[in-house]
């Protein structure tokens, strides 16, 4: 079964009012396994409407609008429908008992504007809002299934809740799983596994690509779960076989909580660019107190010296972000933790402080875990949030991969 999904209305067109209804509505969609294939934002002008309603009618199972149910004569989504599907309009008896009950409810006299939106396609029925004066609308005509639904999203909710029992595919669903990709770009993955990407038989495979981090979703529609596991069986190793190092099940910070946790080994960071955003992302795990001892935010020369025994001699030759001070950094505070491994950043993160040997972006990180150790090398791009972020999952990604 297809979906798609249209929010009505200019203060959404005009990105005044965040269309969160789609997403929510697609996500629910996702879960009865019913396939979202279009969306669109149109604002309140009848004959865009009632166009863009004739091509999800004709090109999907099920159309969802949003908005246009209000009394105003900008409400034009009952109307659109009606021109659309060449069916007239008519005062639904039911609809109007509930407008004005609410108005009763509330003890507020009820304009006599509010009687339009008891006005529905004809042959179609009114959905219960009990948070609004607008009724949704449900219609089946030529075995499709048309949802109107209002635009505030407290009011859209429940009445989507109430609706999709009605919608939901009696035999399929859809189900997926999620895979991680560190330490490669986008499109070297993409080069890498261009045969699932570009397969259309399922499971697909589908990238979503974030800063050093890159999801990817394996999903179709089956039957069962067991019928999805079957399936996912030779993906999966296909995927394993051609990320290799690469491609894990959970996100990096879970991951490296794992190997910690599995090879009973400890932690420590010695942040200076990152401020402390290493040692946050590894406690935000459940669990990390049992391998994660400490961290040390050094942000100055003094705090390295200081706190982690970095010799001043290293920072007069060779400054605050350089190999030599990463490793340094790193080496104390696994001493000064009497952690196993230790992961350490410095770097230059902007706007400002770059210079020609030494750019905004270039950050160092030093390792150190059991049997080895070693320094890498980054110059990022983008602001100082991006920067710090990149190296987030750099470091987390090749500690990872040491000891995995």
């Amino acid at each position: 079964m297809k979906a798609s999904i249209i929010a009505v209305g200019w203060e959404v067109l005009m990105g005044e009012v965040k269309n969160t209804n789609t997403d929510h509505i697609s996500s629910k969609l996702r879960e009865l396994g019913v396939e979202t294939i279009f969306s669109a934002v149109v604002g309140d002008d009848l004959d865009e409407v009632s166009k863009i309603i004739s091509f999800c009618v004709e090109n999907s199972d099920v159309v969802f609008t949003t908005g246009g149910l209000g009394p105003t004569p900008d409400d034009l989504t009952r109307e659109a429908v009606a021109k659309s599907l060449c069916i007239g309009l008519a005062e639904n008896s039911q609809a109007r008992q509930w407008v004005e009950g609410y108005f009763q409810k509330t003890g507020m006299s009820m304009p006599q504007i509010n009687y339009v939106q008891a006005m529905l396609p004809d042959g179609s029925e009114p959905v219960w809002n009990s948070l609004g004066t607008a009724p949704g609308v449900y219609l089946e005509k030529s075995g499709k299934k048309i949802v109107l639904l209002p635009g505030p999203p407290r009011e859209m909710v429940p009445m989507l809740d109430a609706i999709l029992p009605r919608i939901a595919s009696p035999t399929q669903k859809i189900y997926s799983r999620d895979f991680h990709v560190y330490g490669i770009s986008e499109a070297a993955m993409a080069e890498r596994i261009e045969g699932l990407l570009a397969r259309k038989e399922k499971p697909l495979v589908a990238p979503y690509a974030s800063l050093g981090h890159i999801r990817l979703r394996v999903w179709g529609e089956y039957k069962n779960e067991e019928e999805f596991g079957n399936a996912l069986l030779e993906t999966e190793a296909e995927l394993k076989n051609k990320l290799s190092t690469h491609l894990f099940s959970d996100t990096i910070e879970v991951e490296l909580g794992k190997i910690l946790a599995g090879k009973k080994l400890t932690i420590s960071c010695a942040e200076s660019c990152t401020g402390g955003l290493v040692a946050k992302t590894i406690t935000d795990v459940p669990g990390s107190s049992g391998y994660f001892m400490g961290g040390c935010v050094s942000y100055s020369n003094q705090a390295k010296v200081s706190a982690l025994g970095v010799k001043p001699e290293t920072l007069e030759a060779h400054g605050a972000v350089s190999e030599q001070t990463a490793i340094e950094m790193a080496e104390g505070c696994a001493r000064v933790f009497g952690t196993d491994c230790a992961i350490s950043t410095t770097g230059i993160a902007g706007p400002g402080g770059g210079t020609p040997d030494k750019p905004v972006g270039l950050v160092w990180m030093g390792f150190v875990w059991p049997g080895g150790s070693k320094t890498i090398k980054r110059v990022f791009g983008g602001s100082r949030d991006d920067v710090r972020t990149r190296t987030l999952m750099v470091v987390l990604f090749e500690l990872a991969k040491e000891l995995r």
